[in-house]
């Protein structure tokens, strides 16, 4: 509702009063009359309207003049949009910011002139740091759910599985989710289905990349939620058990004669390990677990481990356009998490990052990410919601001990 001068200002207070003593109302009337002129206003106070004051130079015909006192139409898809319904800040639940009417303060006299552009309902606002999409009226991607599609594999999906607690992750689901992190390597270069990753000159390069992938994880590790973080020799005993052997002590000559005999135990273990590689699913909902759950203060390993997670996935992510657009699209314009130690900080940098990334992946474009564009996929039928807000993912991933 835009503001109402003509039923808010002086004047038609005066006559209202007026009206009120010549028709000799009786007092329920009356204040039946008094409480509609607030509801209007959104206030008692004469002269402000939707808490805006009409100051000296302004009438009540300048400002609003194209819509004075009018409800105005949701915005649709696509639309820019302002976030009017968020459930905190300035905007919190409200089409105008009605803070203190005072002339000091952040918002002198009521506040900003800002269009009420809200989103229509099942639609929400991007928001004005969202750098690829500002301030937009996109789908609410639907809480814990994982996309299927010829990309990635995602029927290992933690939030959707039987038995899953009511937000976060079981120790079993972050175990499996480690398993997976820690085959992170740029997989044109080498990739867990290869023998070139287990053994050889590459070797040594994985190997390498495994252990800074733990260590990472270790300073972040919700130790009372999901009990003690095991060591790297406990977490790769896990990657052998499930490929069924220990690839890493396979000699690189040998693996490479059996990996092309169809059947052959190593050809198995190999595949084994590639289906894990190909679950970003899971690094993404071990990221948000950890993140949310994190103590605030955290503590200053916790915060070098989520800066140092970033510059690794970078680098590390098994494929080069997602590589290449986390770099372009988050590094390059949000930078680094913060160096704060408030870990709230950086469940929301997390989560804007994944949203920006999100918006430029195969399955949200249908597509080639580089390629392919978001109305191309809508049209096509083929996109899906890409931006979760961040009170769902809090839902999602948030733990009481």
């Amino acid at each position: 509702h835009t503001p109402d001068f003509h039923h808010c200002g002086e004047e038609y207070h005066s006559e209202m009063l007026d009206a009120i003593r010549q028709s000799n109302l009786d007092e329920a009337t009356s204040e039946a009359l008094r409480s509609t002129r607030r509801a209007i206003c959104g206030g008692a106070l004469v002269g402000v309207a939707s808490g805006i004051q009409l100051t000296e130079g302004f009438s009540e015909g300048e400002l609003w003049k194209p819509s004075h006192g009018k409800c105005v139409k949701y915005r649709q898809e696509g639309e820019s949009c302002v976030p009017t319904q968020s459930t905190s800040g300035v905007f919190a639940n409200a089409f105008i910011r009605r803070e203190q009417l005072s002339s000091s303060g952040p918002y002198p006299n009521g506040g900003s002139m800002d269009r009420p552009l809200a989103c229509a309902p099942g639609l929400v606002c991007t928001g004005p740091d969202f750098e690829v999409l500002p301030s937009t009226c996109v789908k609410a991607r639907p809480a814990d759910l994982c996309y299927a599609g010829p990309w990635w594999d995602s029927s290992r999906c933690p939030r959707t599985s039987p038995h899953s607690p009511r937000s976060g992750m079981s120790r079993d689901w972050a175990l499996e989710a480690l398993r997976a992190t820690l085959l992170l390597f740029p997989s044109e270069v080498a990739g867990p289905m290869h023998c070139s990753f287990w053994s050889g000159a590459l070797a040594p390069h994985t190997a390498k990349a495994r252990q800074v992938t733990h260590a990472i994880f270790g300073a972040l590790w919700p130790t009372h939620l999901v009990g003690p973080y095991p060591s790297l020799t406990e977490a790769e005993d896990g990657l052998w058990l499930e490929a069924g052997m220990n690839l890493s002590a396979v000699r690189a000559r040998a693996c490479a004669e059996e990996s092309e005999r169809e059947g052959s135990e190593i050809a198995e273990a190999l595949a084994k390990l590639g289906a894990l590689a190909n679950r970003p699913n899971l690094v993404w909902s071990l990221i948000h677990f950890v993140m949310h759950n994190q103590a605030s203060p955290m503590p200053r390993s916790a915060v070098a481990a989520s800066r140092a997670l970033a510059n690794h996935l970078s680098e590390n992510f098994w494929c080069n356009d997602c590589r290449g657009f986390f770099t372009v699209g988050v590094l390059s314009v949000y930078g680094l998490p913060p160096e704060t130690t408030d870990g709230e900080a950086h469940a929301k940098y997390w989560n804007l990052g994944h949203n920006v990334a999100s918006e430029h992946v195969a399955t949200t474009r249908g597509g080639h990410p580089w390629i392919n564009d978001l109305n191309e996929a809508e049209v096509a039928g083929v996109g899906n919601p890409f931006f979760v807000p961040y009170e769902t993912s809090v839902k999602m991933w948030h733990m009481e001990a």
